[in-house]
């Protein structure tokens, strides 16, 4: 007889059981369902980003929030340019922890099929490949440091820097548990060595808040330490 032990960390996410007990939805939509709803509230939720931080190819990820919008836990509205600040056609996606009916009307707009549109992709320049030779401004000692000065050098070096917010709060939960300035570090220039030898496009690069939130600093990015300028801010 088998034996599973569930052994949980500190961080945790607090979410609604229903759709974890949907018998008819697949393992793919519950799974990206949780996902999105760890995320903090101001991250960019296109498909694009989505593919940067799971495995699946983007008709994958699409299928799943297809999925989702069929049983009522996603809504895509589309709204017109007469109806948008910005004068173009524009999608407003609403995720629910409990399933909204098909039937809920939009006042003002017309729902969409995900796939007919797709969720748009961030307008972000592809700026090449990102420097890694950035030079140490700051010799101070880390001890010497407040934690907010501390997040700051370390965001300063992140290549791109959306969710600041978002990304500090989990920076001090991290640091709270246990986790080291030279751990987060070395996990920066490793995901940034990952970044320009796999070429990716900036478009593509984990959101700050994304970063710090999934505690990425802890991911292999298949790669061999290498002495840059970055070793010596702490």
């Amino acid at each position: 007889m088998a034996v599973i032990r569930v052994h949980k960390t500190r961080d945790y996410t607090v979410i609604s059981n229903h759709h974890l007990r949907e018998r008819e939805m697949s393992l793919k939509a519950k799974g990206l369902l949780s996902q999105m709803l760890s995320l903090p509230e101001d991250w960019n939720y296109t498909v694009a980003g989505l593919v940067a931080i799971n495995r699946e190819s983007e008709s994958a990820i699409t299928a799943a929030l297809n999925e989702l919008k069929r049983f009522g836990y996603l809504v895509v509205t589309k709204r017109l340019p007469n109806e948008t600040q910005s004068g173009r056609l524009e999608y407003e996606y609403d995720i629910y922890e409990c399933p909204k009916g098909q039937t809920r009307s939009v006042q003002g707009g017309e729902k969409q099929g995900v796939d007919n549109q797709g969720l748009e992709k961030q307008g972000v320049e592809n700026q090449g490949q990102l420097n890694t030779n950035i030079s140490n401004t700051d010799n101070k000692k880390k001890d010497n440091k407040t934690l907010s000065e501390r997040f700051e050098t370390l965001w300063e070096l992140y290549p791109r820097k959306q969710g600041k917010a978002a990304a500090r709060k989990a920076y001090e939960r991290a640091i709270k548990a246990g986790v080291t300035d030279e751990a987060i570090l070395t996990g920066i220039k490793n995901y940034i060595g990952y970044i320009n030898g796999q070429r990716i496009e900036t478009r593509y690069v984990k959101q700050g808040s994304t970063w710090f939130n999934g505690r990425c600093w802890e991911d292999s990015y298949g790669q061999t330490e290498r002495r840059t300028d970055l070793d010596n801010i702490f």
